[in-house]
């Protein structure tokens, strides 16, 4: 268990800055749309587990975390249904330069697709992350770094600035811009709460070169009931902000787009852990 800690508390974890890691997660999450009778009204239903396996090799470390999603559209007035699956295991090398400066190098694989006829070359897109991490004091680090992922629509390239700030005993500052931002407060050991910001931009194929692109952005409160020292169970409740869902065709060059014009909608979550904790 020491050397999980001390890989912890080297472990930049790519595209996240945050004082705990989680070694096994689950969960559920249900978008309800804030106008149903909307011609564009969509339903959401994503279900996720994730795994955290950290290797020592020399001084340096190797992250490997899989993970799979099933993310279901569910239209009741005007598209059709979906039903995607999705895939990826982040590659991360983590390097420590001295005390002060650690560099993150990630590679990421993904499926993204229906997959209705199996896992094909169409199906596929590949990225990577680089974030570097520059701890000013204890208790306090920044982040800087840049996104890559090959998106069904085109390139996608996106800078990183992130913080992890342990402002005193009862509050923790996390995240990494633009793609999620974090404020914790600490009750008691047991529960902790407090409010979070999600950004998310993805693409899912649906046929040859068709897809559908999604830019949706969530503003949550969280509750996380800690059941032992090691092991959480967590509660968000929100609404997206600005979703934006288009229908999109590409075979090369730019893509070209239908507006989907969906509802923004109400967000609920529900999650389990198996997390170690830095701070």
């Amino acid at each position: 268990m020491k050397k999980l800690q001390l890989i912890i508390l080297l472990f930049p974890y790519s595209g996240k800055a945050q004082p705990f890691i989680d070694l096994v997660s689950a969960y559920y999450q249900y978008s309800a749309a804030d106008k149903p009778k909307n011609n564009n009204t969509v339903y959401t239903d994503l279900t996720s587990v994730a795994l955290n396996i950290p290797l020592k090799i020399d001084s340096d470390y190797i992250v490997i975390n899989p993970v799979y999603e099933n993310f279901r559209m569910t239209f009741p007035l005007s598209f059709v249904d979906r039903e995607f699956h999705v895939g990826y295991v982040p590659l991360t090398w983590l390097h420590k330069w001295d005390s002060k400066w650690k560099t993150a190098f990630v590679f990421i694989p993904r499926v993204s697709s229906l997959l209705d006829n199996g896992i094909g070359r169409r199906d596929m897109q590949y990225g990577g992350a680089l974030l570097t991490s520059y701890q000013k004091k204890e208790t306090l680090k920044f982040k800087l770094g840049v996104y890559y992922n090959s998106e069904f629509f085109n390139h996608f390239v996106m800078p990183l600035v992130g913080i992890d700030w342990n402002i005193n005993s009862k509050w923790n500052l996390f995240g990494v811009l633009p793609g999620s931002m974090n404020l914790e407060y600490k009750f008691r050991k047991s529960m902790h709460a407090g409010i979070m910001f999600r950004s998310i931009t993805s693409s899912y194929r649906t046929f040859d070169h068709n897809f559908i692109r999604v830019n949706d952005n969530h503003l949550k409160l969280f509750l996380d009931f800690y059941l032992t020292k090691k092991q959480v169970i967590s509660i968000e409740a929100g609404h997206s902000i600005l979703r934006n869902y288009r229908s999109g065709y590409r075979k090369s060059g730019d893509a070209d787009y239908y507006a989907m014009n969906v509802t923004d909608g109400y967000l609920f979550r529900i999650a389990y852990a198996f997390r170690l904790r830095t701070d």
